[in-house]
């Protein structure tokens, strides 16, 4: 027989026929067990049975597609980001292991005022300032910087430098007039002024929600 050709039962039919089985033991005392939450678990659930379900307050709008991509190769980053944009991606975070890299070239043919894009640095180089100023971005883009010296410290247990300098570094990223669209994000929280005052007054950098699909 087919599943479809077996006779439906209700969830009383069911709790009958268990009842039957147990030879006039109790239902509840023998087959309902608490868990550790304190909830009552039932030895069989069904479609009929009444299950009230409780709305969860959430902001899974605000979550984007995202990929994640190690960029070696800048035409072969920027092929594979065309692709997973083709395939339903988001947003992209490129990381970026050298400022040498070619951000123009990168961004070539990605629509940056529609896409969120993020440019994750693993150096500290405010010599690559340039390159960003060269994409002339505007209010519309959604192209963001992360950098993050002191995740750099926790994970190495070193700094670029020293604390002193990369403290330097690091501010000459941040943007210094609300028309220039370039900013840093400390995704450790360690320096607030990064992720708070400049995310939240200018609301140029919201902090980075990429949920990654590899």
């Amino acid at each position: 027989m087919k599943f479809n050709e077996f006779e439906k039962l209700s969830s009383q039919a069911w709790k009958q026929r268990i009842q039957f089985e147990l030879n006039g033991e109790d239902f509840n005392s023998n087959l309902v067990w608490k868990s550790l939450e304190g909830i009552d678990v039932k030895p069989f659930y069904h479609a009929d049975s009444s299950i009230v379900s409780n709305p969860i307050d959430h902001q899974s709008d605000a979550w984007l597609i995202g990929e994640k991509i190690f960029v070696q190769n800048v035409k072969a980053a920027q092929n594979l980001a065309k692709e997973c944009l083709s395939k339903g991606a988001e947003s992209i975070c490129f990381i970026l292991p050298k400022p040498s890299l070619n951000i123009q070239n990168l961004l070539d043919g990605i629509d940056i005022s529609r896409i969120r894009i993020y440019l994750d640095l693993q150096f500290l180089d405010p010599s690559f300032i340039p390159q960003i100023e060269a994409l002339k971005l505007n209010q519309n883009s959604k192209v963001f910087i992360l950098s993050d010296c002191i995740g750099h410290l926790a994970k190495s247990g070193n700094w670029y430098s020293n604390l002193s300098t990369d403290k330097k570094k690091h501010h000459r990223l941040l943007p210094f007039d609300e028309g220039r669209k370039i900013c840093t994000i400390s995704r450790h929280g360690a320096l607030p002024k990064c992720g708070s005052k400049y995310g939240t007054t200018t609301g140029l950098c919201p902090r980075p929600r990429i949920r990654v699909s590899c």
